[in-house]
């Protein structure tokens, strides 16, 4: 998956399919600077992107290293969702990797949460990095599988005179009694691109205190809002939509991680995703609006409370516990630059809750708000 920057002289990796022809080879925050021996600056965008798009082997040259990279095109059907199980030492742990919150997700992680159970794993890893989110009732169907009954999310839109009804987006969403499917320990992974839909999903899950939460530094992406698209009418076989922001996203609680990201409870620094994410939060207005910029009537201002990972939580004696045995820097500086340090990390640390098998409390929120 890539993202073209204004202007093309690079190109920003955001994403690598593990089972796609670059695995491997590339990484998400790579920067293609030169294509087929030729550095961007000769070459026009179509050109790139007819030779991305092609069948031919392409060599590509990436901004930090010294050699090309060839790639060979293929054409495959990338599954939202990518499942394996995994051994640390004594430790079975189950992995599994959300690509996007499409419409049949919930069904595939409950399919993949079944056979873990099957194989008797002691603990999940669930990888939401670069997962820029999806339908917002897919989270609430995921969490189901992990909580038992309670409010998971509040949408509320502005309220103000004069907005089409259709745009007054207010609701309460909950897990249904009876819905989950396992009590295992739970670690999600996390980065600076891990947004909207997915990060609601990984805030659900630790303020339920059902998970710990693994990776970059300076935590998930930051946006908290939703968006309808509205019609614009037709002529002549032809017409418009426009997409409007209609309503802001809290936890059952009120934490509210707009603009500023959820944070995390184990921290890796990632340099090579600073630029990614000061590039994409220029670029979405949703993120850089102030209190004091909101003038349109359909952009819904801040009025939860800032979330603090951990602070409070019926949790955070097991994630005390944990910090004593697993430190992510010792674990990053003894990472060579190939490897995954935050993966590594979260290996770690869920193979020390399945090895101390800590009590999780039982959390009810209450439905009648």
């Amino acid at each position: 998956v890539v993202n073209r920057w204004q202007p093309p002289t690079e190109l920003s990796i955001e994403e690598v399919y593990t089972d796609g022809p670059s695995a491997g080879l590339l990484e998400a925050g790579d920067r293609i600077v030169g294509i087929n021996q030729k550095s961007f600056g000769a070459l026009s965008l179509e050109r790139i992107l007819s030779v991305l798009e092609g069948s031919d082997p392409v060599t590509l040259q990436i901004l930090g290293r010294t050699d090309w990279i060839e790639v060979q095109p293929e054409q495959f059907r990338a599954s939202p969702i990518f499942s394996k199980r995994i051994h640390e030492g004594e430790a079975n742990l189950g992995y599994t990797h959300i690509r996007r919150f499409t419409l049949d997700v919930s069904v595939r992680l409950q399919h993949a949460l079944e056979k873990f159970e099957e194989q008797n794993v002691s603990a999940l890893i669930i990888d939401l990095r670069g997962d820029g989110g999806g339908d917002t009732n897919e989270v609430v169907r995921c969490a189901d599988l992990f909580v038992d009954q309670g409010v998971l999310l509040r949408l509320r839109g502005s309220g103000k005179k004069g907005i089409p009804a259709e745009f007054q987006i207010n609701a309460v969403l909950g897990a249904e009694t009876g819905g989950e499917v396992t009590r295992k320990p739970v670690v999600i992974l996390v980065d600076a691109r891990t947004a909207s839909s997915a990060e609601m999903f990984a805030g659900v899950l630790a303020e339920s205190s059902r998970a710990v939460l693994v990776g970059y530094e300076g935590g998930t992406f930051g946006k908290w809002t939703g968006q309808s698209i509205a019609k614009l009418g037709e002529k002549n076989g032809f017409g418009g939509r426009l997409v409007l922001t209609t309503f802001r996203v809290t936890l059952f609680d009120g934490a509210d991680a707009q603009a500023n990201g959820y944070p995390v409870h184990f921290k890796v620094s990632d340099p090579k995703l600073e630029q990614v994410v000061a590039d994409r939060r220029k670029n979405n207005v949703t993120t850089i609006l102030q209190e004091r910029d909101y003038g349109a009537d359909l952009v819904i201002p801040s009025t939860g409370r800032a979330v603090r990972a951990g602070s409070g939580s019926a949790i955070a004696s097991i994630i005390d516990g944990t910090r004593e045995a697993v430190d992510p820097e010792l674990i990053q500086a003894a990472c060579r630059p190939e490897e995954d340090c935050e993966y590594k990390v979260a290996v770690q640390v869920a193979a020390d809750l399945a090895d101390r098998k800590p009590e999780w409390p039982e959390i009810r929120t209450k439905l009648d708000e």
